[in-house]
């Protein structure tokens, strides 16, 4: 069931949808380096296996994504900004690079709190207040001083945990990302893939014993 909540991206479309969210979060883009696609293949194994594999099909088609495309921009100076958004065009994460520029003075939780509400209602429409605050604390990034808050959504959906995470540099958004988090000891692995060498070696052994044969 899988593939069937699959869509199909026009790559124009992406483009466009990721170029608006970094627009607003006022990242540059510079030159896009890379756009393509993902499966989030450990959520949906976790939910067939507990729920079913049609529980899996609608849950990983709404809410949480199965699919995850990408779009990934190299700014000269500014360094990286990458966009991953869901088969509804709904931000998943955006993260920004940090390269140069005048200094960014390190601010206080409280300070920056205001701030980090404002983009969880702008970005993914959550109200904080129906969400859980899970930390609130500043540490560093690649030399810059950083304040981050992770909210967790108190609802969860067959086992699967939605957590919010803000980071900033200054009063300049660096990270935000909405992710369904498998439980904690659930080990995933991805299956073998046997057939291709599987074929290789029956066809080879048909190969050797029609030649021994002839």
């Amino acid at each position: 069931l899988a593939p069937r909540s699959k869509v199909s991206f026009d790559r124009s479309v992406l483009r466009r949808i990721a170029q608006d969210y970094a627009q607003r979060l006022g990242a540059p883009l510079g030159k896009e380096t890379r756009m393509g696609v993902w499966g989030s293949e450990a959520r949906y194994d976790y939910v067939a296996k507990t729920a079913g594999a049609r529980s899996a099909l609608e849950i990983t088609s709404n809410p949480v994504p199965y699919w995850e495309w990408f779009v990934e921009w190299q700014h000269e100076s500014e360094g990286e900004t990458n966009v991953v958004v869901d088969n509804r065009g709904s931000l998943i994460t955006i993260w920004r690079e940090f390269r140069s520029g005048p200094s960014r003075p390190a601010l206080s939780v409280e300070e920056v709190r205001p701030l980090a509400e404002k983009a969880l209602r702008d970005f993914y429409d959550r109200d904080p207040d129906s969400l859980r605050l899970e930390h609130a604390g500043s540490d560093t990034l690649r030399g810059y001083a950083t304040t981050s808050f992770i909210w967790l959504d108190p609802n969860e959906y067959h086992g699967l945990k939605q957590r919010y995470t803000v980071r900033f540099v200054g009063r300049e958004i660096a990270f935000l990302s909405s992710r369904y988090q498998l439980p904690e000891g659930y080990n995933w692995r991805q299956p073998t893939r046997w057939g291709p060498p599987v074929l290789l070696a029956l066809g080879a052994v048909l190969l050797i014993v029609g030649f021994a044969q002839r």
